[in-house]
């Protein structure tokens, strides 16, 4: 996703731990490591306590503790921030979780969309706001109103509530395919996963990833009804409805493969019902890139906004169907000084290990997930040109951490993991440079 200050992608700024432990002393690896591991034995000690407990007092307990080691590496590596035009120097929490895109939502907040698109000296449209949905900000504006709040602590309560919620989605959507304890291992990884600190910033993922996770609940227990009226949180929040459309499609389809050959049944209420949650997803779908261009007065809006972040990239930005990845690993191999055919040929490396995990690992946790997860990465692979954000943007391909949760050693050693990738995603990508705008987070 965009962000309103990446104006360009600086590959120099690259993290070592050399040079993090120059920055902050106390975090050299070997500090790094010891931190992670008493995380990991002190969630193994708490939990292993109160694991039997009720469910959501057990996810509660593993979110606060999660949200408290995240506060700490937050604060730790805000010193880090020198000031810039967008953050002065080591900023109080609040003003370091609302930088990058949560400048546009709060513009958004403020001052709403614009109705004449910003354009450069070539003609084309530059960064503006249409290319954020609505749905967080309203949400954001919402609680400014009810509790007097300012947009910085407004918009990180949003996130912290929806990322509980989230946690809480997660784990009943696990719980209908597997063990309670398998299903509460995989909210623990989610919960502290590298990009958790997502669920305490100004942005949107939490918000859009509950919608998400709800839906697919929904589709595991047939609740169609309830899947419909769930669709616009998922349109007005990220921009994937459209993957989540085809997500329904491909679903249908393959309930209507296996009542051919027998193996399941599909009753015609089903049919009709999924049938119709299709067609509105995909309406719904093209909802937004219709409303920026009829508030804009340009059809192409919403596209050309979103395009407008690959101007430093591609000299003539335009979108075209599943070239994205082989031309920015084209241009990666090329600004590195290699020949362009081994940028390609890494793209269609990570394409092939992305299908062989869909069809070998994903396909064994129902066809709700599979389905899902194979129409967002084909939408990723089709529109998403693949930069810094690429994490990020692999967030709601999240159930999927199931097949980690299987036995708690390995959990614990992905949870120190995860504590030292929390670190490094916050350090490298999420802190400002002041020398040049690095890749966004």
């Amino acid at each position: 996703m965009p962000s309103c200050q990446s104006h360009r992608i600086v590959f120099s700024r690259q993290l070592s731990f050399k040079t993090v432990s120059s920055r902050f002393s106390l975090f050299t690896p070997r500090c790094l490591l010891r931190f992670a591991c008493i995380i990991a034995q002190f969630t193994k000690r708490v939990f292993l306590r109160f694991w039997n407990g009720h469910w959501v007092v057990t996810i509660l307990g593993i979110y606060i503790a999660s949200r408290i080691v995240t506060t700490i590496l937050v604060l730790i590596v805000s010193t880090n921030q020198q000031p810039t035009f967008a953050i002065s120097h080591n900023p109080d929490y609040f003003a370091f979780a609302n930088i990058w895109d949560a400048r546009w939502y709060e513009s958004i907040v403020y001052f709403g969309y614009p109705k004449v698109l910003p354009t450069n000296a070539f003609g084309y449209v530059g960064q503006n706001a249409w290319a954020f949905l609505p749905g967080y900000p309203i949400a954001v504006k919402l609680v400014m109103f009810l509790f007097g709040l300012g947009f910085q602590k407004a918009a990180v309560a949003i996130s912290l509530i929806f990322g509980f919620l989230t946690c809480i989605v997660m784990y009943l959507l696990q719980r209908s395919l597997f063990s309670r304890d398998r299903a509460m291992l995989c909210v623990l990884l989610f919960a502290f996963n590298p990009l958790s600190p997502l669920f305490q910033f100004g942005y949107a993922d939490t918000y859009s990833l509950f919608f998400v996770l709800l839906a697919l609940w929904f589709l595991r227990l047939r609740e169609y009804a309830l899947l419909v009226a769930v669709l616009p949180g998922i349109a007005f929040s990220r921009p994937i409805a459209l993957a989540f459309a085809l997500g329904l499609i491909l679903l249908f389809l393959m309930r209507c493969v296996k009542s051919r050959q027998g193996k399941e049944e599909f009753p015609k209420k089903d049919f009709i019902s999924l049938l119709i949650a299709s067609v509105v997803a995909v309406i719904l779908g093209f909802a937004w890139p219709v409303i920026a261009g009829i508030f804009s007065g340009r059809l192409d809006a919403y596209l050309a906004t979103e395009l407008s972040w690959r101007i430093y990239m591609q000299s003539d930005p335009h979108f075209a169907i599943f070239q994205p990845w082989f031309l920015a690993f084209y241009f990666y191999a090329t600004y590195f000084g290699m020949p362009g055919w081994i940028g390609i040929l890494t793209a269609a490396v990570i394409i092939l290990i992305l299908l062989f995990v869909l069809f070998c690992y994903i396909r064994r946790l129902g066809d709700e997930i599979f389905s899902w997860s194979a129409a967002y990465i084909v939408y990723i692979l089709a529109v998403f040109f693949p930069q810094s954000s690429v994490f990020r943007i692999a967030l709601p391909l999240s159930p999927a951490l199931v097949l980690l949760a299987r036995r708690k050693s390995v959990v614990i050693i992905f949870l120190a993991l995860s504590v030292i990738l929390q670190f490094v995603w916050l350090d490298v990508l999420w802190v400002i440079s002041p020398g040049g705008d690095p890749a966004p987070p």
